[in-house]
């Protein structure tokens, strides 16, 4: 299944410890200027878990398949990750529901797992 594949862990991976602090040290290190390669993996693992809260959403995908398939809490440290660079972008192009579905996927998650620790995903 491509998402427990070597390649997807390495790529989410890179993502959630890409190192900076704010929006802005984010676009000079990883931004589409700095480093495409870094900016397109973002847009990869926030676009599948984007498509993914929208498969929950809907009703379209089982909660136990779902987290079977994906750690609860590499999608809780995901979007936690993530979320300042969602917030800003939303800002920046005056869309409120930018990623709205993984935002959904990360509450939904947070509410059927209130305990977990997100910091380590395994």
């Amino acid at each position: 299944m491509q998402g427990l594949s070597e390649s997807w862990i390495r790529t989410w991976y890179e993502v959630v410890s890409q190192d900076w602090n704010t929006y802005e040290e984010w676009e000079e290190k990883y931004g589409p200027e700095a480093d495409k390669d870094a900016y397109v993996k973002m847009l990869f693992v926030v676009n599948r878990f984007n498509n993914i809260g929208l498969l929950s959403r809907e009703n379209a995908i089982d909660a136990d398949l779902l987290y079977n398939i994906y750690l609860p809490s590499s999608i809780m440290r995901t979007w936690k990750r993530v979320e300042p660079l969602v917030l800003e972008r939303r800002k920046h192009v005056n869309d409120p529901d930018m990623f709205g579905a993984f935002e959904y996927l990360y509450l939904e998650t947070k509410k059927k797992y209130p305990d977990i620790n997100y910091g380590y995903p395994i």
